[in-house]
This record gives C-alpha cells, structure tokens and sequence, in this order.
C-alpha cells in the first residue's frame, strides 16, 4: 500500500486493488489511502441485475453467488466454498487458532442468521469465551462474509432488544451450514431465507446507488419486530 500511494503522488499511477478481505491490512497499520481512494463493494446477484434470469426460489435455494445460482448442483459447489474459503483459508491466514472450534462456530451462527446475536449463549454452545466468538463475527464481517444490522434505539417508549442482529452475506452459505434446502414457498424457512435475500437486496442497492442509508431493525422484548428500518423516524 506504501508502494502504491507513493506511485499515486509521484507518479500519477491509478489503480484498481481487488481483494475479500482487508483484515491484515487493517492489523498491520498499513497506509489505508485515506481521501486517495475510493471503496468499492461488490455484492452478489441482485434482482435488477438478474433481469429475466430471476428466480425468487432458485436463488433462496442456491444463493447470490454467480457459479453456484447457475449450477444444477449448487450443495457440491456451497461445500467447496464452505470447506475450502470459509474454513480452511481463513485458518491458513492465521485469522483463527482453533479450526475444530470456529467451524462449530459458523454452524451455530448460521442458525441465528436474521436473529440478535447473543455471544454469551454461543459461547456456551462451543466452549469458548464470549471474547473469542466476538472475535469470530468480527473475522466474518472482515472478510466480507457478513454485517451487523443494528437495533433501532431512537424514541425509545418500550423495552426494545438492544443486540444486533447478523447477516450471512450470502443464503446459499446459511443453507449448506444448516443442511436445509428444497425450500418453497409458505414454509418457515422460505420466509427466513427471504429476510435474508430482503437484506441483500437492501445493502446492494444502498451501496450501488449511492444513497449511504443507515438501516436498522427493531424489536419488542416480546418478539413483535420491525425487519428493517431505512434513516431515522423524527
């Protein structure tokens, strides 16, 4: 990064820098470009961009990736993907110690996918502390596999939960850690797998279309939820 900023001022040199994670980068205090460059974030398929190669059920089934929406055998393709990418990569980026322990890890946070994250009750369930499974989540929004959706706190009148929720960035990940497919319509997990596909939506469009929204969700200790909430209420 010092190479190429010096080659910017210097040089005049624009580039063009791709990658699924800025995890190191941000960890080694490298220089970040900061007001020289310009952040690009590029989702998976979206409706608009499908066009008339959409299909609501596919995608919830098979996920927003490009290789794998197209495929006949989208579960062999999500194990490559989950095997490979998720779990070994990661390890050998030296981003987890315990490999056994964060696998756990992604089977459990895939079941609370679209829920309000309770670190504490994960860290039960896998044996580690609460500090380590925030840690996790922090390595899944680093390397683009996931994002906090904040709860919406302004105007508050009633008890409201307060944790946020998370998101997989992609549904075909969630189907494949949670071994559920064939999903159709009417059912529970259709309509979880859509919350997700609402969310991806929503983030793509955000970001594509320039609008730097802040979206929220909001929920009453009795389980009465708003999904999602676009800018603040006055």
């Amino acid at each position: 990064m010092n190479e190429v900023h010096w080659l910017y001022e210097n040089k005049h040199i624009h580039f063009a820098l791709c990658g699924s994670s800025i995890r190191k980068i941000k960890k080694g205090q490298a220089d970040l470009l900061g007001g020289r460059g310009i952040q690009y974030e590029l989702f998976g398929f979206f409706a608009h961009e499908l066009g008339a190669n959409f299909d609501l059920i596919r995608l919830l089934n098979n996920g927003y990736l490009p290789p794998i929406y197209f495929s006949s055998r989208p579960m062999r393709l999500l194990n490559t993907y989950v095997s490979l990418y998720l779990k070994e990569e990661v390890a050998a980026e030296g981003l987890v110690r315990r490999l056994p322990v964060y696998s756990e890890f992604l089977n459990k946070a895939a079941l609370y996918d679209g829920a309000p994250v309770q670190y504490s009750t994960i860290a039960r369930e896998t044996g580690v502390s609460g500090e380590t499974i925030r840690g996790y989540f922090e390595i899944l929004c680093d390397t683009l596999l996931g994002r906090f959706l904040p709860a919406y706190r302004r105007r508050q009148k009633r008890r409201v939960v307060k944790a946020p929720e998370f998101y997989f960035t992609d549904v075909g990940v969630v189907n494949f850690l949670v071994k559920r497919s064939n999903l159709t319509p009417g059912t529970e997990l259709f309509g979880k797998a859509f919350e997700n596909w609402v969310f991806h939506e929503l983030c793509a469009y955000n970001v594509y279309m320039d609008k730097f929204a802040e979206m929220y969700y909001w929920q009453l200790s009795s389980g009465i939820e708003v999904d999602f909430i676009i800018n603040h209420i006055d």
